[in-house]
């Protein structure tokens, strides 16, 4: 087996991942680097900003598998037939639509033939399955600060959740790279979710996440795919949906949590129809990859600027609001966090204009 990178290196991920997961942690570890060896779910280089060597789409896929080996055992201490009954700290019941949701993306992967109008009509019917399977993870009631009354009828309630889930799974897959942007991201909703539920599936995830992410980060060999992205992301959004009715957070906490793929994914299709494009079509003018072409020219390597980019966003949009709320410096029920998520809003449109900064330099330097 040829190593991504140096034996030192990939000695201390090796110990990081068995301090977070045990021997699973290494095993799993071992899975990632057997599927950045594998030609199935290869992808070219330069797509995800790793310049250097191709990339295996396959992280979804080894997560999934690490989630199941932390679960198993958890499954097999109950002494239960039917899955369908257990307990609420192994299964929450709505966890399969993610899986399918991600499964669409996971066809996607492999055959990169499924048109995105088509994979959204499909998640869209998945949700709607899943509300109308598990009606009880719908939000009762938002506090909105308009039109309150109107926005919390229950059809029109249903309709703006279905909207917004799948609008998040599309966002979260605009942020997949190899940068650790989207699994970090994910890291602080599932830890998060694993403290309120005690869940062994968001334990499984949380493990699983953070043993990718170490892989991610320090190689730039493998990421997500459509099957991650698509599949974590649903997942992230019924897990905020689940906490949000049994507790007593703000909606505003989670939208802050999950502003940066929600704006970014706001912003580029607006721009995209103010310009006469498809809001379908791909580029490259997200905001993490103007980051990292600043982070680039300041001389730091295709792998450095890259891990560094998904550090900085995802620190400065999911970490730190998690952090305050975990800490208690500013409870998840506040009221503040509407100024938060709004103040992030400011400073990610802020960001977007990174790039359009550097030519209004470069045209005065060139003029002088």
């Amino acid at each position: 087996m040829q190593l991504p990178f140096k034996p030192i290196p990939m000695i201390a991920i090796a110990g990081l991942s068995s301090l977070i997961g045990g021997a699973l942690g290494v095993l799993l570890l071992v899975l990632m680097l057997l599927l950045t060896q594998a030609s199935l779910g290869r992808e070219e280089a330069d797509k995800h900003g790793i310049s250097e060597n191709n990339a295996s789409r396959m992280g979804g896929v080894a997560i999934a598998i690490g989630a199941l080996m932390f679960c198993i055992p958890a499954v097999l201490t109950h002494s239960f037939v039917d899955l369908s009954k257990a307990p609420a700290n192994l299964f929450r019941g709505y966890e399969w639509a993610p899986l399918l949701i991600g499964m669409i993306g996971l066809a996607d992967d492999i055959t990169q033939r499924i048109s995105p109008i088509n994979r959204l009509l499909t998640m869209l019917l998945v949700v709607v399955i899943a509300f109308l399977m598990v009606p009880e993870i719908l939000p009762k009631q938002i506090d909105f600060l308009l039109l309150s009354k109107l926005l919390n009828e229950p059809l029109l309630m249903t309709v703006a959740v279905t909207i917004v889930v799948v609008g998040f799974v599309n966002a979260g897959n605009i942020a997949d790279g190899a940068n650790g942007l989207l699994a970090i991201i994910a890291l602080c909703v599932f830890y998060l979710a694993h403290q309120h539920t005690q869940s062994a599936l968001f334990f499984g995830l949380f493990v699983s996440v953070a043993v990718f992410t170490l892989y991610n980060l320090a190689s730039g060999r493998i990421f997500l795919g459509d099957f991650g992205s698509y599949g974590l992301s649903a997942m992230m959004a019924f897990a905020c949906l689940d906490l949000l009715t049994i507790s007593d957070a703000s909606i505003w906490f989670f939208a802050a949590i999950l502003s940066y793929p929600c704006t970014e994914l706001v912003r580029v299709i607006t721009n995209r129809l103010l310009r006469n494009r498809s809001p379908l079509a791909a580029d490259n003018s997200h905001v993490h990859n103007k980051l990292f072409t600043l982070l680039k020219r300041t001389g730091l390597s295709s792998l450095v600027a890259n891990s560094a980019t998904g550090l900085v966003i995802s620190g400065l949009f999911s970490v730190l609001p998690t952090y305050l709320a975990v800490s208690g410096v500013l409870p998840w029920n506040s009221s503040l966090w509407f100024l938060y998520f709004s103040a992030g809003v400011i400073v990610h449109l802020g960001l977007s204009m990174l790039s359009r900064q550097e030519k209004v330099e470069q045209r005065y330097a060139d003029g002088v």
